[in-house]
């Protein structure tokens, strides 16, 4: 072992909605005894079979909120068993999104059992909620974060249209009906963004349009019980680091209508450990972009299968 796991601290990051992909997990489930183990137990833990999803497809279904979000949380875990073999320890744990339920599990706020119950039911939640009030969201890139927040002020109302993801300097993401989207899309490259793309995704996630949604989650996460951090987890809402059980469930559901402020978190995270090595744990590799995005020298890797996670250990260790 060279100095990097005993000098050296480490950061957790776990991806959102959006990074599934089918076959995502196969890997390790075929060569990992605790990652098979881990997602097996989802499939019964939720009744159906999740790995099927995930391993067989199509991606239309694999891409259903209500299948999604439990199974990047599944394989993210999955993952984490992986390096949990390593003495690659997290000082402190982020998620994107949805990811901020696998870090709260990998801080110990609660068990792998609710990790999945919690994933099911905020994906039922959010597509139940945007069945009923539709919309869509929108990437915007190469545009000052603030220059496409004054336009969105402008354009009209917040209940249809909002910033919803603060990503990079360069990056953000707006969720809203379909109208004020579209109308926004034109607007911001008019004005000299580099693209605005729509994203494939059911719902205007982190809008006011999922209220309902944060309703029925709030109604349903009080029969959970959350312990204390035992390390902290930078939340999408405020970008602090939170170690208090109370307020870690507060912000959890606070964030369904929130904007996250991926990049705030990215800066706060890297301010207090300042040193550290970021690990992106899960499927795809979006958050180790969004990592260099916001800091070019912060070494970051992405531990998502069996190939990725020995190239993260001959580097860390």
């Amino acid at each position: 072992m060279n100095s990097h796991a005993q000098n050296e601290s480490f950061v957790f990051l776990f991806p959102g909605q959006g990074s599934q992909a089918v076959r995502m997990g196969l890997d390790v489930y075929q060569k990992h005894a605790g990652a098979k183990k881990m997602l097996d137990r989802a499939d019964e833990i939720l009744g159906r079979s999740l790995t099927d999803c995930m391993f067989k497809g199509p991606m239309r279904d694999l891409t259903q909120t209500v299948n999604a979000q439990p199974a990047v949380c599944a394989v993210s875990a999955a993952c984490l068993e992986l390096i949990k073999e390593t003495p690659i320890v997290p000082a402190a744990v982020a998620g994107h999104s949805l990811g901020e339920l696998t870090a709260l599990y990998t801080a110990g706020v609660f068990d792998y059992d609710t990790l999945i119950r919690l994933a099911d039911l905020r994906g039922r939640c959010m597509q139940g909620c945007a069945e009923r009030h539709p919309g869509s969201m929108l990437a915007v890139s190469g545009m000052r974060p603030d220059l496409v927040a004054d336009m969105v002020h402008d354009s009209g109302p917040a209940e249809t249209l909002v910033v919803a993801n603060y990503n990079a300097p360069d990056q953000v993401v707006l969720s809203g009906s379909l109208e004020t989207l579209q109308k926004i899309q034109a607007a911001v490259l008019s004005a000299g963004a580099r693209g605005a793309r729509f994203l494939e995704v059911s719902g205007a996630w982190h809008s006011p349009l999922m209220a309902e949604a944060q309703q029925r989650f709030l109604a349903e996460i009080k029969k959970h019980t959350f312990s204390d951090a035992v390390r902290p987890v930078y939340c999408n809402v405020d970008a602090r680091p939170v170690r208090d059980a109370v307020t870690l469930k507060e912000n959890l559901v606070k964030q369904i209508c929130s904007p996250v402020l991926w990049s705030e978190c990215i800066k706060s995270a890297g301010w207090d450990y300042s040193n550290a090595l970021f690990v992106e744990i899960g499927p795809g590799h979006v958050l180790k972009g969004l990592v260099l995005s916001n800091d070019r020298r912060r070494k970051v890797y992405s531990v998502g299968d069996m190939r990725s996670f020995e190239k993260c250990k001959g580097k860390c260790l």
